[in-house]
């Protein structure tokens, strides 16, 4: 099966607020950063290396939640995914 490739514009676009309950500090933390997240990411550009991404999830450690949350993903098996496409092991 083959999938029609996303943008992250187009991802950008289809995002929306949504009321909830849940927010709490941490999670209102994890909102404010996502702009910043989101722009160090463009600054990379579009040739993105797994260097670049392992670099990013080092030095901004809320990177992996904005990947989960944008992918659906629980935490745990995302950093799994993650590791295993950059080579790396739990202890990295």
């Amino acid at each position: 099966m083959k999938f029609e490739q996303v943008d992250l514009d187009l991802l950008l676009a289809e995002l929306s607020d949504l009321p909830s309950e849940w927010l709490d500090d941490e999670s209102r933390h994890l909102i404010a950063e996502i702009p910043a997240i989101v722009a160090r990411l463009r600054a990379i550009g579009p040739n993105v290396t797994a260097d670049d991404l392992a670099a990013l999830l080092r030095q901004e450690p809320l990177t992996l939640d904005v990947f989960r949350l944008l992918a659906g993903r629980g935490q745990e098996p995302m950093a799994h995914d993650i590791c295993g496409a950059l080579g790396l092991t739990s202890g990295n």
